[in-house]
């Protein structure tokens, strides 16, 4: 496509650093060559006046590690940025929009902005200069921050240098096509010729009267020559030429953008630049945990924490100042959250897999802080949920679970959970549901369980049991539930121990067990036994967990359990499968198949057993 060439244009040049902040080398190492690039910057911001403006990279993380060095420069940083000399944002860090969640799109942006504003205020174009596919919902994700112009150097083919970029849902943002990259990516001797070739080459396609010609490249500095260069071509060149920023460029374009052509969907073509899809596949684990570290933050860690913080839920009280309790619920936990999401960005340089092994494990390392945070506060946050539910109406022995759904949506699943369960279930359990109907599971794995002590105490010296009590702990032991059963004239009681402080619940079992104990004369004999948790590794299916929700569950000792259903489904067709060569059947009485070999005249039965 070319436009009709003006005699006269304004050429913006705008000076720029693209900064992937790890790559090859570490961010550490590439932290230390940013410091000197800023230290340059910043004296010549100070001794040059000419030199109005320098955009960084689009992203304002970049100032966090520079101050994280120099803590001296704050005041001078946000001078400069207030002034729109220095220009931030508006991403804090530069997104891989393919690689990345849309909700992770969004706290990009937002963290972003709010970094920008603690020194003035964030740029007002989403500028996107990376040579990778963008997708087709970003001009949405702009327009919600009220970002109404864009910038990108690939993905788009012959169109003009000024377009419509159109999201499916018809939101739009002005679009600035950077269509022959860098220009003057440093300053040869012949660099007013190199902006005339570039005048020559982008006018045919300018829809407008304003050419956008880039100052700068990856890595490289601000050059202290320019302001001269731009002073020479403003008197070779019939055209206005001067220091701009992308913010002045969209301002002076505005008036003329009424019949520019539109782009709709995602920009993916490599026509003018290359664009990196083949990394899609590269260093997969490192993109699987990404994933996994966005589910945990969206859909566990953030509504169960809101949840639990709107509720007032908390975690049961313990006694004593010094206490260690499994996963406390966190008040206020805005500020973890936060960090574990500035933790996740971070990685987004490296999320392509065109990265060296060492940045690899420096990504690692901090997958495994938002691991460690997002789950610490999600248990915290689900046991004070679990805690305030009210399971007394359960038909159970001592122990309820609570299975909740993060989906917006009912869901019937399959659990894969490893369950601690109190020591009564010595020889196994049952679960029931709300209705007191029989759920079926199945046991993978169970620890092996033994008691720790046990203390058989006749009608008098249940006196002296009574006071080995003592800030809550029987004999020293920390129990975390009491249960108890009765034989004749004697009382078993089994105590599950914790490593942690007795709970408020479980000091007031036992001082209700002691008086009841007391009481009953018919009582001869007590015996206590303390055992550990035992762990069950088992598996079943819960059918419709409300959406945001939980359902509750029981269980109970194997005597207990109830009579289950009587079959009422009819009877099962046979199921089979087949082809020329081979036919499998699914047994009607256990989830087994059997497979004949056609050709051969072979079966093979119980097979999958």
């Amino acid at each position: 496509m070319t436009s009709a060439q003006r005699a006269t244009y304004t050429l913006h040049v705008v000076s720029h650093v693209r900064w992937p902040r790890e790559r090859i080398l570490s961010r550490q190492t590439l932290r230390l060559r940013f410091v000197s690039l800023m230290d340059a910057l910043l004296d010549l911001l100070e001794t040059e006046p000419r030199y109005r403006h320098f955009m960084l990279d689009g992203q304002t993380i970049l100032i966090e590690d520079y101050l994280s060095l120099r803590p001296e420069r704050y005041d001078a940083l946000e001078t400069h940025i207030r002034e729109g000399q220095l220009l931030i944002g508006p991403w804090y860090v530069q997104p891989d929009p393919f690689l990345s969640s849309p909700e992770t799109h969004l706290r990009n942006l937002l963290i972003g902005m709010g970094t920008a504003r603690v020194f003035g205020a964030a740029m007002k174009v989403g500028y996107l200069p990376g040579n990778i596919p963008k997708i087709g919902q970003l001009p949405q994700i702009l327009r919600g921050f009220g970002l109404d112009a864009a910038v990108v150097v690939s993905g788009l083919g012959d169109e003009p240098a000024e377009l419509f970029w159109e999201a499916p849902d018809g939101s739009r943002v002005l679009l600035a096509y950077v269509r022959d990259g860098d220009v003057l990516k440093r300053l040869p001797l012949d660099a007013v010729e190199v902006i005339r070739r570039a005048r020559e080459n982008l006018a045919p396609h300018a829809a407008t009267g304003h050419l956008l010609i880039l100052n700068g490249g990856e890595y490289l500095a601000a050059m202290p020559g320019l302001s001269d260069v731009i002073s020479d071509a403003a008197r070779a060149l019939p055209d206005t030429v001067f220091h701009s920023s992308l913010p002045d460029y969209f301002e002076l374009i505005r008036s003329e953008t009424r019949d520019l052509s539109v782009v709709r969907g995602e920009l993916r073509s490599p026509m003018r630049h290359p664009i990196r899809q083949g990394t899609f596949s590269a260093r997969l684990p490192i993109k699987q945990r990404n994933h996994a570290a966005e589910n945990l933050l969206t859909q566990w860690v953030e509504p169960f924490a809101a949840w639990a913080e709107l509720q007032g839920a908390e975690t049961p009280a313990t006694l004593g100042m010094n206490v260690e309790v499994s996963a406390p619920r966190l008040n206020k936990p805005q500020t973890a959250i936060g960090r574990a999401w500035r933790l996740l960005l971070e990685n987004s340089d490296g999320l392509n897999g065109a990265v060296s092994d060492a940045v690899v494990a420096d990504m690692n390392a901090r997958f495994d802080e938002v691991l460690h945070i997002g789950e610490e506060i999600t248990q915290g946050a689900l046991n004070a949920l679990a805690a305030s539910v009210d399971t007394s109406a359960l038909n159970g022995d001592g122990a309820a679970l609570i299975v909740f759904n993060p989906s917006s949506t009912a869901r019937t699943d399959l659990l894969d959970v490893m369950l601690d369960v109190p020591g009564q279930f010595e020889n196994g359990f049952k679960i029931i549901d709300a209705r007191g109907q029989l759920m079926y599971f199945t046991l993978y794995e169970r620890d092996p369980v033994a008691d720790v002590a046990r203390l058989t105490l006749d009608r008098d010296g249940l006196h002296g049991a009574q006071a080995a009590i003592q800030n809550g702990r029987l004999l020293g032991f920390a129990p975390g539930d009491v249960y108890a059963r009765r034989s004749g004239e004697t009382l078993t009681v089994i105590v599950t121990i914790t490593d942690g402080e007795p709970t408020l619940h479980t000091i007031n079992q036992l001082a209700q067990l002691a008086e009841t104990t007391h009481q009953d004369e018919s009582l001869q004999t007590v015996e206590l036994r303390f055992r550990r948790p035992m762990t069950y590794h088992l598996k079943f299916t819960a059918p419709n967990v409300p959406p945001f929700g939980y359902t509750s569950y029981s269980l109970i000792l194997p005597e207990k359990a109830p009579a289950p259903l009587p079959d009422i489904h009819t009877p099962q067709r046979e199921l089979s499968i087949e082809n020329a060569y081979l036919r499998a059947t699914l047994d009607p009485n256990g989830p087994t198949i059997t497979l004949v070999d056609k050709a051969r005249g072979l079966t093979y039965a119980g097979l999958l057993k």
